[in-house]
C-alpha cells in the first residue's frame, strides 16, 4: 500500500482536477472536506455541453478504469475519497469512462484459492463488502453513481468497513442486507477470489495500492494524474472539463490544509515541497 514516497504525513498530489470540483474550492476545510465527498448525490456537476454532444458519446470511446485496491489501505482510502469521488461527480467525466474496482491489492493468493489480505481479516471483510457493493449496484448509463458513494463513504470512516458499511450504505441509496448476505455468503467469497485472481493475472504485475489501468496499461505515478489521462486516451468529443485542462492546466497539493496551485508546471500560489 503506496500514498507518496518520501514525504512526511498524507500528502497527496491531485492534478489535473478542476477547483470547481472540489469542496475545499467552495470553503469545507480539512476533516469537513474529505467527509463530505462521500455524498456524491450532493452538489452535482452538470454537463457543460449539450446534448447533442452528450447522444455522440457512446460506450466504444470511452475508456476503461480500473482500480486495483484494499478496504485498509491508507492511499487507496484517499484515492477513492478524493480523487475518484471528486472527479465522479462530473457528469462529462463518468460519461469519459467505464470504472471497475478489484478489491484486493497486495494480498496473497495461495494455490487452493484461499487468500490473505494484506492489512488482516477486517481488510477482507471490507473487500468482500465493496465487491459485493459493486456487483449488486454497478455504475450503469441509467445510475452513473452506482456503489461509489457507499465506498467513499466508507474508505473516509475511521472505523472498520464491517462497521461502516451499514451507514454507508444508506448515505449510497443501497440495500444493505443484499450487501450483507452476498459479503458473508458463498457470493462474497466467490467475489474476493475473482478479484485476486484478476489482480494476480495484471501484466504487467502491479507494484502498489492503489494501481490504476487505462484500457489495460498502468499509469503508475500518473494515477494521481487522472483527469488529464483520461482526457488523453478518450477518443470522443471533448468536452468543457478537458478543454479548460488542455489551455491551463492546475495542480492541486493538499498537504494537511494547505493547498498549492501551479499553473503549467509553475508554482503560483503557497509553498509547496
Amino acid at each position: 500500500c503506496k500514498v507518496l514516497a518520501g514525504m512526511d504525513g498524507v500528502q497527496t498530489m491531485l492534478l489535473g482536477i478542476p477547483l470547481s470540483l472540489t469542496p475545499m474550492h467552495r470553503g469545507g476545510r480539512g476533516a469537513e472536506w474529505v467527509a463530505g465527498l462521500s455524498a456524491l448525490e450532493e452538489d452535482e456537476i452538470p454537463l457543460s455541453f449539450d446534448d447533442q454532444m452528450t447522444r455522440a458519446m457512446n460506450h466504444a470511446d470511452r475508456v476503461q478504469v480500473n482500480f486495483y485496491m484494499e478496504s485498509q489501505c491508507p492511499g487507496c482510502r484517499i484515492y477513492t475519497s478524493i480523487v475518484l469521488a471528486n472527479l465522479m461527480r462530473s457528469e462529462e467525466f463518468r460519461n469519459m469512462i467505464d470504472l471497475k474496482v478489484f478489491p484486493f491489492g497486495n494480498g496473497i493468493l495461495y494455490s487452493d484459492d484461499t487468500v490473505d489480505c494484506q492489512h488482516g481479516e477486517a481488510e477482507c471483510i471490507g473487500n468482500r463488502l465493496i465487491a459485493c457493493m459493486q456487483q449488486h449496484y454497478p455504475i450503469t448509463d441509467e445510475d452513473q453513481r452506482g456503489f461509489l458513494a457507499a465506498m467513499s463513504c466508507i474508505a473516509t470512516s475511521s472505523d472498520d468497513p464491517e462497521i461502516a458499511a451499514p451507514k454507508c450504505c444508506v448515505e449510497g441509496k443501497l440495500d444493505y442486507d443484499v450487501v450483507r448476505q452476498c459479503a458473508y455468503g458463498k457470493e462474497g467469497q466467490e467475489l474476493q477470489l475473482q478479484a485476486a485472481k484478476d489482480t494476480y493475472g495484471l501484466d504487467p504485475p502491479h507494484q502498489w495500492s492503489p494501481w490504476i489501468t487505462l484500457n489495460g496499461q498502468p499509469v503508475l505515478h500518473k494515477a494521481w494524474e487522472l483527469l488529464p489521462q483520461v482526457c488523453d486516451k478518450y477518443t470522443g468529443p471533448k468536452g468543457e472539463l478537458c478543454r479548460n485542462l488542455e489551455e491551463d492546466k492546475k495542480v492541486t497539493v493538499v498537504d494537511g490544509e494547505k493547498v498549492v496551485l501551479t499553473q503549467q508546471g509553475q508554482q503560483v500560489e503557497g509553498s509547496g515541497r
